[in-house]
């Protein structure tokens, strides 16, 4: 796992970008997606509350990389989203996350990038500082986790 800092939808040579994501349904059958990335990415990809509530829908509140957005992958830090992110989840995931990675590797011979926000520090109510040590010997290195820059570091 590496650290970076930037904008996650911008932050260049990124191959797959990372939606922290809960397991919540709305009655309609779509993923509730409405703050933090999630809600960027619901803005962002007209549609991609369906995909993720077709997925939870089967019973799949883990990793997952939809065919719909190739770019994309869901990584759940909550079980519902009125919650606080569950740190056992976020390891579950990123268990979860690194076995992907380590299969795609072996089929495609390369080395792709994936970046994901700090899982569970935004709107999961979760400080970095207890959540890193627990994820940072999962993660490979091909994990980039970005911490969001601030307006004045842009100066």
């Amino acid at each position: 796992m590496k650290e970076v800092f930037g904008n996650l939808w911008t932050y260049p040579g990124a191959t797959f970008r990372g939606i922290t994501t809960n397991g919540s349904l709305r009655p309609d059958g779509t993923g509730v997606m409405g703050a933090g990335v999630a809600g960027q990415a619901r803005k962002r990809f007209p549609g991609i509350e369906v995909a993720l509530g077709q997925y939870l829908a089967r019973g799949s509140n883990s990793v997952v990389f939809p065919t719909e957005y190739p770019s994309l992958f869901y990584f759940p830090v909550k079980h519902q989203w009125r919650e606080h992110a569950s740190l056992p989840l976020i390891v579950r995931s990123s268990v979860q996350l690194a076995e992907i990675i380590e299969c795609q590797s072996k089929i495609s011979g390369q080395r792709d990038s994936y970046l994901l926000p700090r899982p569970g520090c935004g709107v999961g109510g979760l400080r970095w500082e207890d959540v890193k040590p627990t994820i940072e010997e999962i993660l490979p290195d091909e994990v980039w986790v970005i911490e969001r820059m601030k307006e004045r570091d842009h100066i």
